[in-house]
């Protein structure tokens, strides 16, 4: 083996470390994106009677303090796996990239669903009856 073949392969081994440590922290990233989407949910949800006290509501609450984080993850996480997925596995990296990305969700959304089932995908959503106060 000539010196520029193991530059690469040295090259072409850090790419791939990086890629799996990339695609691990985005499993992490997007576990706390999906449970800040439940959170926020969930506050929007109680204090949904206040708002409409105050004369206003919480519509969009969500979809601006918890979705549009939640695409950005997504998109980040995509992002970083693609680049380096590029360098790491060339043109194959792209596919992983997608795969991983949209496994990491999947894993996300599992883990909220087996810690607190339904919490990710309903909390909040249900109508309060703001009359009972």
């Amino acid at each position: 083996m000539n010196h520029a073949s193991s530059q690469a392969a040295t090259r072409s081994l850090g790419a791939r470390v990086a890629f799996w440590v990339v695609a691990t922290l985005g499993v992490a990233l997007l576990v706390a994106a999906w449970g800040w989407l439940g959170l926020t949910q969930l506050d929007s949800g109680t204090e949904e009677c206040k708002a409409v006290a105050a004369g206003s509501s919480m519509a969009g609450f969500t979809i601006l303090t918890a979705g549009v984080p939640l695409l950005l993850c997504h998109t980040g996480v995509f992002a970083a796996l693609f680049l380096i997925g590029r360098r790491a596995y060339r043109s194959s990296g792209s596919v992983l990239a997608i795969v991983i990305t949209v496994t990491s969700s999947l894993i996300a959304v599992l883990i909220w669903q087996a810690v607190a089932p339904g919490f990710i995908f309903t909390g909040g959503l249900t109508s309060p009856d703001c009359m009972s106060y």
